[in-house]
């Protein structure tokens, strides 16, 4: 339907002109409402609980720290590496505090609350596939393509896992559509901007520093 939308518009618009901007209203705005159809299904599925990690109480407690002026490292735990295992089997004690800044505050204002959390998350999901659909309408990538990509991406085996656990992948897709749209500016522009935005750019994928690590785990995850 949505494939055929481009051609049934140059054939309507001949006999109907005054609907021709209505036919291109509906294939601008049709991505997006699917992508809010796919991000309520995945609201609805979120549970209260929370697979076992180590890695979400890492982020909680950062979070918690940075709520209440702690030092971001205070985890009340002393951590003992064995020499004997590999590093890549060993995990951060503290990461980066790009992640748990942004919990900070529903930290402060509701604590530990997980489903609160996995909302904060999926509302941060939804405002990453609004990006792409924008981006994917600025690369000139019709309407059926966008829809589809959004949709088959936000209903994958590993979104739909990781909406009901606190963590790094859902806020990564945000920070990585950003951080691509902030290129996307860098290359159009000229001049003085050209620099500007190549220093924002860059920014913007420095401060999340593990979002190369977790690019390479959704790609292995797909």
């Amino acid at each position: 339907m949505l494939a055929a939308l481009p051609a049934y518009s140059d054939n309507y618009s001949n006999k109907h002109p005054a609907n021709r901007h209505y036919l291109k209203i509906i294939a601008a705005v049709m991505p997006f409402v699917l992508t809010i159809a796919g991000v309520c299904y995945l609201y609805i599925g979120l549970g209260d609980g929370q697979p076992f990690d180590e890695d979400y109480a890492v982020y909680l407690q950062q979070a918690w720290n940075i709520a209440h002026n702690v030092a971001i490292t205070e985890m009340g735990i002393v951590q003992y590496s064995d020499p004997d295992i590999a590093l890549s089997h060993q995990s951060p004690l503290t990461y980066p505090p790009l992640l748990p800044i942004i919990y900070a505050f529903p930290v402060l204002v509701h604590g530990f609350e997980f489903e609160i959390l996995k909302t904060f998350q999926v509302g941060m999901l939804l405002s990453g596939l609004f990006m792409f659909c924008h981006a994917m309408q600025i690369w000139r990538f019709d309407a059926l393509e966008i829809s589809a990509s959004a949709v088959i991406f936000a209903l994958s085996d590993q979104i739909r896992w990781s909406v009901n656990s606190i963590g790094a992948d859902l806020p990564f897709i945000f920070f990585l559509m950003f951080a691509l749209m902030a290129v996307h500016r860098f290359v159009e522009a000229t001049g003085s901007q050209r620099l500007r935005w190549a220093i924002f750019s860059g920014s913007v994928f420095l401060c999340q520093s593990r979002m190369f690590i977790n690019f390479i785990g959704l790609l292995r995850a797909h």
